[in-house]
């Protein structure tokens, strides 16, 4: 069964603040490398998961690179799934 986890990104306007609050969700150990080759090891490690990501702020140039991060990791690994939800229709699905 896969695990859906939700992870709240809004006010997050800076590269530590993205990867505390990921370290957070997953429940991440303190030596967690808070870089985006840490991240992808970490997501192409999971299975059965899908992310649900809501509050990115699109004008921070470094979530272009987060996105590119999950869209990479999830192509290397079957097991995870992810999608960005607008934060005005988190809550509001049927």
């Amino acid at each position: 069964m896969t695990k859906t986890i939700t992870i709240d990104l809004s006010g997050i306007n800076t590269r530590e603040g993205l990867h505390e609050a990921i370290r957070s969700a997953l429940d991440l150990p303190d030596e967690y490398g808070n870089n985006f080759d840490a991240l992808h090891d970490v997501l192409t490690s999971l299975n059965d998961v899908h992310l649900q990501f809501y509050g990115i702020d699109g004008t921070e140039e470094f979530y272009t690179i987060f996105e590119k991060v999950v869209e990479d990791s999830s192509v290397s690994n079957p097991g995870l799934t992810y999608e960005f939800i607008d934060e005005f229709e988190y809550g509001n699905e049927e």
